[in-house]
């Protein structure tokens, strides 16, 4: 290889002839062909994202922070991408968020940046390394700025030092919990001194903890939250709901009141009208008590309605629970209904059933296990209540059965097949000492009791989901579905009421160490899928939510 040197007119006299002209023709072609690259040095170039406005890329940072499990440690480092993120990361708003979680040192680098803007407090039983002493020592100083207060420890009384003395003034929201994982009980809690809680105060939430419900006087507030709190009585239930028109929710669970006298039987002719009520729930309460609390209220605008009633062997049933006094709540019920696509059944133990249509849900639970014969009679009559009183017939319904460690004996599965249109099953998991595996259940409930020339179990049946433990028998499992898809499409030669098994949804049980949300299936729950997906040819698998693909 040799170079070939000289002077520019030299080297110009080389060229063949045509030549410039050539070249000059083609970069004028290129040059208009092909628009100017815009270089990133160029003043006038701005990267899509900072073309965005402040506020805009505030909301973005906000709401990209807000599940944060260390909310200021991202702030802190969202605030090293460029000088204009770092001014928009330093506006007070972003700091409001202290979670005890991200330590002391950086708590106070948020207290400094938050300046005046008002503040939300979070402590959990998971904070390491801090404890709520110090927590509470640190914010004291600006508690005029607490804007709302979420607790949660194993124990809380004597250590929740300002909020047990002082009222904060602009407080909105008070979340009080005690966790317990090897059980819980109440504790009992002197809050703001025994003072009033402030009139700012609108959404309340307590958990095993009695916080002297009458010394608060609560009033005003728009969301009510008590669970497994002890010690108030129907009198001071009644006076929040008084004090309290604007209340939008409500809901109770394993709450106990103490009797006050005739005060039901004056409830029972003038309740307390709550006309901005769309929420209600009660959850594992007696029925004495059920009833108490139901003649409270008349809620014209009620949206969700969530009743479980706790009973005992000898109480007559599920519909027990609406008597001659709670009529009124009857027109909201059938607009809660009306809007249902389906009607979900479910039994869990043997000794809970539930129904919910739309924004209703009814449900009972025993002390122990019954027998079968209690638990359908207890269905029938609440199929038979709301068809009667809320102008819902389950039979012309698509009806999802939900079952958990639940067997359901020949009667039970007759009576299905017989009166509604079961098109969804769900079969869950769990850890109980006496957990039946899901494909246990299934095959009970659809080959166990059948014989030759009985009808073909839930018929219209389309739908299987199950979740799936960690020791269960995958082959097992297999060759049940197998059997189901086949047993079907013989079946269903000269019998057209009978539906193809159109879908099957798996998944694993949360608590298995194989578990995980995202992404393909671990090895051997993929060898299930495929197998499945070889014995029942066009089944529709979804693992996960997501559709299956062996691709």
């Amino acid at each position: 290889l040799s170079y070939r040197t000289g002077t520019a007119s030299e080297i110009s006299d080389l060229k063949a002839p045509g030549m410039n002209t050539f070249t000059k023709d083609a970069n004028t072609e290129v040059r208009q062909s092909v628009p100017p690259v815009r270089s990133v040095e160029q003043p006038e170039y701005m990267p899509p994202i900072h073309q965005l406005p402040d506020e805009i890329l505030l909301q973005i940072i906000q709401w990209g922070t807000k599940g944060q499990k260390w909310p200021i440690k991202a702030l802190l480092v969202l605030g090293q991408v460029c000088q204009r993120w770092r001014r928009v990361v330093d506006e007070p708003i972003l700091w409001s968020r202290i979670d005890a979680s991200d330590g002391l040192v950086l708590i106070r680098t948020a207290l400094k940046k938050a300046q005046g803007t008002p503040l939300d407090l979070v402590y959990t039983h998971r904070t390491k390394g801090l404890s709520m002493q110090d927590f509470f020592r640190e914010v004291e100083s600006q508690i005029d700025q607490w804007d709302s207060l979420v607790v949660e420890a194993e124990r809380l009384a004597g250590l929740c030092t300002p909020i047990e003395i002082l009222v904060p003034p602009r407080l909105r929201k008070l979340c009080m919990s005690k966790f317990d994982e090897w059980g819980a009980s109440t504790t009992k809690m002197r809050l703001f001194g025994g003072r009033p809680a402030p009139p700012s105060l609108k959404d309340v939430s307590f958990t095993y903890i009695d916080p002297v419900l009458p010394n608060l006087r609560l009033a005003g507030v728009t969301s009510l939250e008590l669970c497994d709190v002890s010690g108030p009585s129907e009198a001071d239930f009644v006076a929040i709901l008084q004090s309290s028109p604007a209340l939008a929710r409500i809901r109770l669970v394993s709450m106990w009141f103490e009797p006050s006298g005739a005060l039901g039987q004056t409830l029972w002719v003038n309740p307390i009208r709550l006309g901005a009520l769309v929420a209600l729930s009660a959850i594992r309460i007696c029925l004495d008590n059920l009833h108490f609390i139901l003649s409270c209220i008349d809620g014209p605008a009620l949206q969700t309605f969530e009743v479980h009633a706790e009973m005992d062997e000898w109480q007559s049933s599920l519909t027990a629970i609406f008597d001659s006094n709670t009529k009124r709540l009857l027109t909201p019920l059938k607009h809660a209904i009306s809007t249902a696509k389906e009607i979900k059944v479910s039994f869990w133990a043997d000794c809970d059933v539930t129904i919910s249509v739309g924004g209703f849900e009814l449900g009972v639970g025993y002390q122990s296990s019954l027998p079968s014969r209690p638990i359908i009679d207890h269905f029938r009559e609440s199929v038979n209540w709301l068809r009667s009183h809320v102008d819902c017939d389950i039979r012309d319904c698509s009806v999802h059965l939900e079952l958990q460690n639940t067997y359901l004996d020949p009667e039970i599965s007759q009576w299905l097949t017989s009166s509604v249109t079961v098109h969804k099953l769900t079969l869950l998991g769990t850890t109980f000492a006496a957990y039946r595996p899901a494909v246990d259940v299934l095959h009970a409930l659809l080959f166990s009791h059948t014989s030759p020339g009985s009808p073909v179990p839930l018929p219209c049946l389309e739908v299987i989901t199950m979740e799936i433990m960690e020791n269960d028998d995958l082959h097992r499992i297999t060759q049940c579905i197998q059997d189901v898809v086949y047993e079907r499409k013989q079946s269903t030669e000269g019998v057209p009421t009978i539906v193809h098994l159109r879908e099957l949804r798996l998944s694993a049980y949360h608590d298995d160490p194989n578990f995980c949300s995202e992404g393909p299936p671990v090895p051997r729950y993929n060898e299930l899928l495929r197998n499945i997906r070889q014995a029942t040819g066009d089944l529709q698998i979804y693992w996960e939510g997501k559709e299956w693909d062996d691709t």
